[in-house]
C-alpha cells in the first residue's frame, strides 16, 4: 500500500493513452489476452457492472469485476468468480509492475489496472466487466481493444474540468469507448442531446446501438427496498434500491441478450444475477425502522435519482459531505424542499468542503442547515434512532470513511 500510495489520485494529466500503452507493453501486453464489457457513463456504472458480475457468475463463467474506487479494502476493486483478489495473489504482480512503473507520473488507477489485468491473465478469466474510472477517451481503461460488448449508463454534468462545460461534450468523452463493431447498449433515461452525441459515435464505428424503449418497461412497486418490474412482459426482481436500478438492469437485460452470442447465458442467469447484485453504498439501507439509507452519490444526476427514492418517505433529516470538486449549489437544489432538515459534515477526505462551508451553501438556498460533529459521530446517531429518518450521501469517500470506522 505504500507503493500504491506513492501516487497520486489521477496521476499527472494526459492528452492521449501512450502512458498506459507503454506500461502495459513492458509487461507483456495481458489485455490483448482478454475479453472485455466496458462500462462508461456519469451514473450507474457501479450497479450496472456489479449486476453483469453476477449475472455472469451465475452463469457459470469465470468472470472478472474491475471497478473503482474501493470502499472497504483495496482489494475489493479486483474481483474474480466471487471473491476479492487476495493480498498474496496481488504483492507478485504489484511488484511486476513496480519494475516497470518508473517515475511517479501513474495514477493509483492505473497502476491498480495494471495489475487487474496480469491477475486476470494469470487466472485465465474469460471475461472480464471493466468500468472505467473517468470518462472515456482518455480514460486509461479505453487501451483495450475489441470489447464484446460497450455500455453507456446515464449522463450528467461531473468532472466538468475535464470532461467538458455541455452535456454534449461530456458525452463525446464517454462514448469514446466505442470501438469499431462492438454493440453499444445505451441507458434508457439519457436525453436526446446525449443520444445524438452516441448515435453518431456508433454509426462511425459501425457499432449497433441498443437503445431501450421506456414504454416496455412497467413499474410494479415503488422499489424504495427493491421490488419487481416488467420489461418487455418478463418479470424481474431487484434487491437493490430505487427506481433508477431499473434502468441500470435493463443495461444489463439487453447488454446480456448480445453475450448470450458468446456464452452460455439462460434467462434464469440474467433473472438471478440481477436479483443477486448489491452495492454498498448505492442507496444502501442501513436500517428500515427508523429509515437511515447511505448514498455515496455526489453530482446532480446521482442525487436527482435519490431525491426520487426520498420523496416516498416522511422528511428525513440529510447528513452531507461533499468535495469541493463538485458543484455542491446545484447537486443540492432538488433535496431541499424534501428533507426536514441538513446536518453538514467534513474530515472524511482532503478535498472535502468544510462544514461550514457547505451549511452556508445550504444556507443560501433556503435550507434548514446546521454544522454537525463528525461524519461517524452522525452517522452513529442516525443508527441509534435520534432521527425518524435519515440520509447519509454526498460522497463515495465519505461511505467508504463511515464504513471503515
Amino acid at each position: 500500500m505504500d507503493f500504491i500510495n506513492s501516487f497520486t489520485k489521477s496521476g499527472k494529466p494526459v492528452k492521449d493513452l501512450s502512458r498506459i500503452s507503454n506500461l502495459l507493453n513492458a509487461l507483456g501486453n495481458p489485455q490483448n489476452d482478454l475479453k472485455f464489457i466496458h462500462i462508461a457513463g456519469t451514473n450507474g456504472k457501479g450497479s450496472t457492472a456489479q449486476m453483469f458480475y453476477e449475472v455472469l457468475n451465475c452463469a457459470g463463467i469465470k468472470a472478472g469485476l474491475f471497478t473503482s474506487p474501493y470502499i472497504t479494502d483495496y482489494t475489493d476493486r479486483i474481483r474474480f468468480m466471487g471473491s476479492n483478489i487476495t493480498y498474496e495473489e496481488l504483492l507478485p504482480l504489484l511488484r511486476r509492475v513496480e519494475s516497470c512503473a518508473e517515475g511517479k507520473d501513474y495514477s493509483q488507477f492505473e497502476i491498480t489496472m495494471a495489475i487487474a489485468f496480469l491477475f486476470y491473465k494469470e487466472v485465465k478469466a474469460e471475461v472480464v466487466v471493466l468500468e472505467t474510472g473517468l470518462g472515456g477517451t482518455l480514460d486509461c481503461t479505453n487501451v483495450i481493444r475489441d470489447p464484446l460488448l460497450c455500455v453507456i449508463t446515464s449522463i450528467s454534468y461531473d468532472h466538468m474540468a475535464v470532461l467538458g462545460n455541455t452535456i454534449e461534450e461530456i458525452s463525446a468523452q464517454k462514448a469514446g469507448i466505442i470501438k469499431d463493431g462492438a454493440p453499444v447498449v445505451l441507458a434508457y433515461d439519457n436525453p436526446a442531446e446525449v443520444v445524438e452525441v452516441v448515435k453518431k459515435r456508433a454509426e462511425q464505428t459501425g457499432s449497433e446501438l441498443i437503445f431501450p424503449k421506456k414504454q416496455n418497461i412497467v413499474f410494479k412497486s415503488d422499489m424504495l427496498f427493491g421490488g419487481e418490474f416488467l420489461y418487455m412482459g418478463k418479470r424481474y426482481e431487484l434487491t437493490m434500491s430505487g427506481a433508477h436500478q431499473i434502468t441500470n438492469a435493463i443495461n444489463v437485460i439487453e447488454g446480456s441478450a448480445v453475450l448470450k452470442k458468446h456464452f452460455g447465458i439462460s434467462d434464469n442467469d440474467v433473472f438471478e444475477g440481477i436479483k443477486k447484485a448489491t452495492v454498498i453504498g448505492r442507496t444502501d439501507i442501513i436500517k428500515r425502522s427508523p429509515l437511515v439509507i447511505l448514498d455515496g452519490c455526489h453530482n446532480e444526476g446521482g442525487i436527482k435519482a435519490l431525491s426520487e427514492v426520498i420523496r416516498r418517505v416522511d422528511k428525513p433529516v440529510a447528513i452531507v459531505g461533499m468535495l469541493k470538486d463538485k458543484n455542491a449549489q446545484k447537486a443540492l437544489l432538488p433535496l431541499v424542499p424534501l428533507c426536514k432538515k441538513f446536518i453538514t459534515v467534513s474530515g472524511f477526505h482532503p478535498n472535502a468542503y468544510t462544514s461550514l462551508e457547505l451549511k452556508d451553501i445550504l444556507v443560501s438556498l433556503k435550507a434548514d442547515a446546521v454544522t454537525g460533529e463528525s461524519a461517524i459521530a452522525e452517522y452513529k446517531k442516525a443508527v441509534s434512532g435520534k432521527y425518524s429518518n435519515a440520509v447519509i450521501f454526498g460522497s463515495l469517500y465519505l461511505v467508504s470513511h463511515i464504513k471503515n470506522s
